[in-house]
């Protein structure tokens, strides 16, 4: 805001004064707008000018922040409550992530200190990327996502990155505002160094969901979206035949008995706008779990391996 309205002040001089507004809303190229009103004002002698509060709100409405422009996502409106499952998962990060940040003074007072950093690990698909907006949009801060191929085409070599990531995150600890909240399918790559405690306190297992899980994924995901179900649907018993789905794959399969059901309506030239049983029977024959029995072993096996390598770095701390 201050960078455009500058501008626009600097177009009309400091020495004017009146409403800059009524005039801005003629100046639509910024390039050619110092030019434009300083032929306005030889041929009209209008007198001197001020800025008035109506013109900063001019401003606002013509400049985007930061974390709106293009290549930033926009805030989710994403709720904890909003997501199936995980129940043990969300009470956790209430605890160690959400209460202290939403209720920092009483924090504070009892001396608490809440983790800097938290790492979400497990296979893809599960909630990692959901659990980070939902946090951010219930502590009413910014998400300011970095990847990890955006941190790859930093120029300089792989040390040269590590060391200033590293230096970067130290630096958060001095800023209380700031918190770390990382999410990877591949814990086992990530240099040692940035999961030290300072750096990462938390780490959290986001594994595949179980059959209560499942379910309470499609309540959720149909109640958020406003997809009306037919009373034939049991959700219970399409979850203990979905062994081995994820959060997407869930998702995915109550979108595909939508499609199905549109289809058939579509056909029958129906009005009819319920998902029933027959369209997640046809569902279920098209989308299977998007991970093999080797990745689930493997993931398995990466957790337990994991928790034991942390469990022994924090008795040796």
């Amino acid at each position: 805001m201050l960078y455009s309205c500058n501008k626009v002040i600097f177009f009309l001089g400091y020495a004017y004064r009146g409403s800059v507004s009524n005039l801005s809303k003629n100046i639509n190229d910024y390039s050619s707008g110092k030019e434009f009103v300083n032929q306005y004002f030889r041929q009209v002698h209008q007198p001197k000018l001020q800025v008035l509060i109506d013109d900063f709100y001019t401003a606002f409405s013509r400049v985007t922040p930061t974390l709106k422009r293009e290549g930033f996502p926009r805030p989710s409106d994403t709720k904890l409550d909003d997501i199936g499952g995980l129940e043990e998962i969300k009470e956790e990060i209430i605890d160690e992530i959400l209460n202290p940040i939403k209720y920092k003074e009483d924090y504070d007072s009892f001396k608490i200190k809440s983790p800097v950093g938290v790492l979400m690990y497990g296979p893809p698909g599960c909630g990692k990327t959901l659990l980070a907006q939902a946090v951010a949009n219930e502590a009413g801060v910014n998400l300011c996502p970095v990847r990890g191929p955006e941190l790859l085409n930093m120029s300089g070599s792989r040390l040269t990155i590590v060391n200033t990531l590293l230096s970067e995150m130290d630096g958060f600890g001095e800023k209380k505002d700031i918190y770390i909240l990382a999410a990877t399918n591949y814990p086992e790559v990530i240099d040692p160094a940035i999961l030290r405690a300072g750096r990462i306190d938390l780490f959290l297992y986001i594994g595949l969901p179980d059959t209560k899980s499942i379910e309470a994924i499609m309540k959720a995901f149909i109640k958020k979206s406003g997809i009306q179900i037919g009373s034939d649907v049991d959700l219970k018993g399409i979850a203990e035949q979905c062994k081995n789905f994820n959060g997407a794959d869930c998702t995915r399969l109550v979108q595909l008995a939508c499609k199905a059901a549109v289809k058939e309506a579509r056909l029958n030239k129906s009005s009819d706008k319920n998902v029933y049983n027959r369209h997640f029977i046809i569902a279920k024959e098209k989308h299977k779990p998007s991970l093999s029995s080797k990745d689930r072993k493997r993931y398995l096996e990466m957790k337990i391996r994991m928790e034991g390598k942390w469990g022994e770095e924090s008795s040796s701390s």
